[in-house]
């Protein structure tokens, strides 16, 4: 449980316990379950919310958010001339994902990072927060009316006598404030998720929409696909009735006419990068810099190749170097018999670009030679 020895959700689970104790024990005395079968009735929906919002609570924060491998390329090389390079993961991040600062890792279809959860909300977890913030409302909403109740009666002189105390009353008082600014934030939160779930957009997305919207540059979400099918892709039912979702987090059906990169396109409209668009020039962090002048063509005369991702990378070539990473990301492969057009040269690598290709990178000097 690593992700409880943070404050932030330990602040949650207190104010939780908090305000469960205060709205349980009014609802005892302002509808008393042995009274009628509606008392009860309202008794129990109120525990069973709080109950439901524990229970997507502690889902949400401990669910996998989605995180993409690390070292993940694409399958096509097309995808590689859109995607963006993430340095930190050194591999490409999927559309719809982002690197989370936080987590230090890339999330598939990633919404915000959760401070109360202490977690991403992503392609893994999305579902569990919509339906956590939504038991959270009804709780919430449901807790405020034995407390409003009491603390009517306890300024009613005509009203029947209640065990309450001054010292009880003022803390009926603090319980309240904490129902109505919970409920308030929470509710708030519940309508910018419906408005993303209506029109499948992330929070990040949103942001880059709005952005886009006020520098002139109208943009349509490539991902709605309708209201019911929205939902039924965020929420992970009715998929195999509306769509092929592909591969999981990672492809995502598009309206008519829409465009799968249209997101990646957009970002670097509005960014403005350097020339070419390469892997190089869409790193997360320290973007490499575009050569000032072309230096010469060479022919690729030995193979350089990743090694398995899952064991750190490396090379597979005649001649082994003792640096075995390149200096910076992102690493180019290249095949013997291609040519290259070398830009950088930084220790025993260097940096060119693939001909008749615009993809750019790092790849060790010693495949230039025989």
């Amino acid at each position: 449980m690593i992700e409880m020895s943070q404050h932030w959700p330990l602040v949650t689970l207190v104010l939780i316990a908090f305000l469960t104790t205060c709205s349980f024990y009014c609802s005892l005395h302002a509808f008393p379950p042995t009274a009628s079968l509606s008392n009860r009735g309202f008794v129990m929906f109120l525990m069973s919310s709080v109950a439901m919002t524990l229970y997507f609570f502690f889902a949400s924060m401990i669910a996998n958010p989605g995180y993409v491998p690390l070292r993940w390329r694409p399958a096509s090389d097309a995808d590689r001339r859109h995607l963006e390079f993430c340095q930190p993961c050194a591999g490409f991040k999927p559309p719809r994902s982002h690197h989370c600062r936080r987590c230090n890792r890339c999330v598939k279809r990633m919404d915000h990072h959760c401070p109360f959860l202490n977690n991403c909300v992503g392609h893994g977890n999305h579902s569990l927060f919509l339906m956590c913030i939504a038991s959270a409302l009804t709780s919430v909403s449901a807790g405020i009316v034995p407390v409003s109740v009491v603390l009517w009666r306890y300024h009613d002189p005509g009203g029947p006598a209640l065990a309450v105390t001054s010292g009880g009353q003022k803390v009926l008082v603090c319980a309240e404030l904490f129902l109505l600014l919970v409920g308030s934030g929470v509710a708030s939160l519940v309508f910018a998720q419906l408005q993303g779930t209506w029109s499948n957009q992330t929070y990040v997305e949103k942001l880059l929409a709005d952005v886009a919207e006020d520098a002139g540059r109208p943009f349509r979400n490539p991902y709605d696909v309708g209201a019911l099918g929205n939902f039924a892709h965020l929420m992970g039912c009715l998929g195999p009735l509306l769509d092929d979702r592909g591969e999981e987090g990672v492809e995502f059906p598009l309206r008519e006419g829409g465009e799968r990169h249209a997101y990646q396109k957009l970002r670097r409209l509005l960014m403005r990068p350097k020339q070419g668009g390469t892997p190089a020039d869409r790193t997360t962090t320290r973007p490499a810099a575009a050569p000032k002048r072309l230096y010469h063509s060479f022919r690729i005369f030995s193979d350089y190749v990743m090694a398995d991702p899952d064991k750190g990378g490396g090379c597979r070539r005649q001649e082994r170097e003792e640096d075995e990473r390149p200096p910076l990301s992102p690493p180019l492969e290249v095949r013997a018999g291609e040519r290259v057009t070398v830009f950088r040269k930084k220790g025993n690598w260097l940096y060119g670009r693939r001909h008749n290709c615009m993809e750019q990178g790092w790849f060790p000097a010693t495949t230039l030679r025989k």
